[in-house]
């Protein structure tokens, strides 16, 4: 049996305890279609699509952030100079300003702040800018700063959105600056350093785990008045729809307490495939593969869990009807699925919740969740400073500052050191959970089509969970909308 956290989850060290900061939910391919190093940006925003405001769910953030910088088109084209590291030039003695673009909105903001100026002590002459940007329109403040001259030195990204830029050369890779820097694979969870690669090259550095994203939370006491064994949780597809009839609490037809509140959506039908062990894109992203019998088990996996509490109406009306963010916090669902994000939310808004955790349950293989979207740090083409831009993306990944940033987020870092050395590890019990999460996450094949895909997704989990068709039918539906897609973007890029 694996590890399961105790009652409350542990405690955090002294230095961190009070820090109050609110969080949301947040491959590799063969085939280049782009040999040349000119782009349009009218073409780059075409092939971005509905672009990073599509992306649904899982590790991306939803805070409110300013307007997209202001930058001036000077030219329609992109003209990419590959930069090559044969060694890190000594800090300037002029003053230098490097400039980030990130997503680290409200009570982040100091902790990134205070990143950048023990950057700032560290490398005397350098200073570093923070933008805060949004996820919508970014695409195209990016591309246009990068055509005008003007695009940051360090730019955060998530691994799901990278592809596009990667396929039109709008990053630096950093396969040479990696191996300078004698950065191996085996630092990084296995998972989270895949998700760095594209197209059989490396475009960032993973800051952010994408793994421990889909652990299961339960209430002890609601597992005790059902006559559940609290150290016994859930280890299998079986169990869980078990526990999860044997917690549901209705007054006749009216749900008082869910059995499990979670509501599926496209970012946890990666986590359902991968514990069912089924496959769903060939690992180039040049064959879709989900019309199979893993990926139809699971999702009747969700159509009987969705069954047994009513039907996803009920499930969705009693989830909205108080105006809550998260039932479990308010003990009006005895289950749920979250990540790890979610230790913290409940240590700041219900400290007394008598609650444990461990890894998701599966079916079938080793993998209890997928992984397809940690943060990355990466330099964008015309990067004017590259060598200090990548002492800085090392400093806010594999480095100190990095680290310190997470842990004061009680969040674990991709960076195996950061996390099995991190003073969380020594308080808090809940810390073998999420370690054994970050080594059972699948690594997932990435594709510039994942909005497309995601948009599919979320309406085949509404029409099989509405019993709009049986699960082998709509598997097929899905299946056949992700193959034309697929085959028609894949087309226009060899044409």
């Amino acid at each position: 049996m694996g590890p399961v956290s105790t009652v409350g989850g542990g405690l955090a060290p002294p230095n961190i305890r009070d820090i109050r900061i609110k969080t949301t939910k947040e491959g590799h391919m063969s085939h280049n279609p782009v040999s040349h190093n000119r782009l349009s940006r009218r073409q780059f925003l075409r092939y971005l699509g509905a672009g990073t405001a599509g992306l649904v769910g899982g590790n991306l953030l939803s805070a409110c952030v300013p307007p997209t910088p202001e930058v001036k088109v000077v030219k329609e084209t992109v003209e990419v100079v590959k930069e090559v590291p044969k060694e890190i030039t000594p800090t300037p003695a002029a003053p230098l300003m490097l400039t980030l673009w990130h997503h680290w909105g409200g009570t982040r903001e100091p902790l990134l702040k205070k990143a950048l100026d023990d950057f700032a002590a560290r490398n005397p002459g350098i200073t570093v800018e923070p933008t805060l940007i949004p996820w919508d329109r970014k695409e195209e403040a990016v591309m246009t700063a990068v055509a005008a001259g003007q695009a940051p030195d360090v730019l955060m990204l998530n691994a799901a959105e990278m592809p596009p830029y990667a396929i039109n050369n709008v990053l630096l890779p950093l396969d040479e600056w990696v191996t300078v820097a004698g950065i191996t694979s085996n630092e990084v969870y296995d998972s989270d350093w895949k998700a760095s690669f594209y197209n059989g090259k490396q475009w960032g550095l993973p800051q952010t785990v994408g793994g421990a994203a889909c652990l299961l939370f339960y209430n002890t006491a609601a597992f005790e008045e059902a006559g559940l064994d609290p150290t016994n949780p859930p280890r299998t597809w079986a169990e869980m729809l078990s526990a999860t009839k044997t917690l549901l609490k209705q007054e006749g037809d009216k749900i008082t307490r869910l059995g499990l509140g979670y509501i599926p959506d496209a970012w946890g039908w990666l986590n359902f495939l991968a514990q069912n062990d089924a496959l769903w894109l060939s690992s180039d992203g040049r064959e879709v593969k989900m019309n199979n019998d893993g990926a139809i088990e699971a999702l009747q996996f969700i159509v009987d869990i969705s069954d047994a509490q009513g039907g996803a109406e009920n499930i969705a009306a009693f989830m909205t009807a108080a105006g809550e963010a998260d039932p479990f916090i308010s003990g009006r669902a005895a289950m749920t699925y979250q990540g790890v994000w979610q230790y913290f939310l409940i240590k700041t808004n219900a400290p007394d919740l008598p609650y444990m955790s461990t890894v998701a349950p599966n079916n079938k293989g080793p993998w209890h969740e997928a992984n397809y979207g940690p943060h990355l740090y990466t330099l964008p083409a015309g990067t004017k400073h590259v060598p200090e831009a990548w002492k800085l993306l090392l400093w806010l990944t594999r480095e100190d500052g990095g680290c310190n940033f997470l842990m004061q987020q009680l969040r674990p870092s991709p960076w195996k050191k950061c996390t099995e050395e991190s003073p969380i590890a020594k308080v808090a019990d809940y810390w073998p959970v999420v370690v054994e999460a970050l080594n059972s996450a699948r690594s997932e094949p990435l594709t510039p089509l994942f909005n497309q895909f995601a948009s599919i997704w979320n309406e085949m989990i509404e029409r099989a969970t509405r019993h709009q068709g049986a699960a082998a039918e709509v598997i097929m539906w899905a299946s056949e909308e992700m193959r034309r897609a697929n085959e028609e973007f894949w087309a226009k890029q060899e044409g």
